[in-house]
Parts: C-alpha cells; structure tokens; sequence
C-alpha cells in the first residue's frame, strides 16, 4: 500500500462560525476525543503554529490532515461560562487559550475503536 496516499485523522468536526471554526463534534475512539480537553464550542485559532482566523474552511482542512502516525499541534480558545446569557462574575473575563497536540490515526484501524474515558475532564 503506498502511504502517500493515506490521510490520517483526529477525529474533530469542525463547523465554520464566523472567522473562526468551532468543534461541532468529536468522534469517540479518536485522538480529538481521547485527548479530553477540547469541548464542544471551542473555536480552532491555530493549527501547528499558523493562525487560521479567516481562512476558508477547505485551506483548514489542508493543515489538519496530515499522513497517519503525524504529530499536529492545535490552538483553541473556549470562551467565558455563561450563567442566565451574561458572562459571570467578572463582566470583562477573557477567552482562555490552550494547545494540544494529538497524533493522527488511520481512520480505517479506528472504525470500530470503543470509547476511551477520559482521565481529565
């Protein structure tokens, strides 16, 4: 089989939101979902270094497949809680920034991966 040709995933579904895409899904057994500290509503700012803010939703799909085995590093911002639609606590409370870096798997080894726990919630 020629590896060139094999595209390796992690697993995140992205939707786009403005101009940046936000995590619409996680597809269990994936690295995205094993990693446990990506949620839900996060928004993708940067993938390996390189901000993705306005670029279109295929030029983000370029950078985050990769060959299976390939290291990928992502940047997220998760916004402030919300308690009732207002922001809590402090009103001018920050977007909070975090990276992660995941290994991409061959989506065919993974068709039938069970669920894994996460340790950190």
């Amino acid at each position: 089989h020629e590896q060139g040709s094999q595209s390796g995933t992690i697993g995140l579904v992205l939707d786009a939101a403005g101009r940046l895409p936000v995590v619409r899904e996680m597809r269990p057994g994936f690295p995205a979902a094993n990693n446990g500290f990506i949620h839900l509503g996060d928004f993708l700012t940067q993938v390996d270094g390189a901000s993705i803010e306005g670029r279109s939703f295929a030029d983000v799909h370029t950078r985050i497949k990769g060959l299976p085995h390939s290291k990928i590093s992502l940047t997220f911002m998760r916004a402030p809680k919300q308690q009732n639609g207002l922001h809590s606590a402090l009103h001018l409370s920050q977007p909070r920034l975090f990276m992660v870096t995941l290994t991409r798997v061959d989506p065919r080894n993974q068709r039938h991966a069970p669920e894994v726990h996460r340790m950190l919630a």
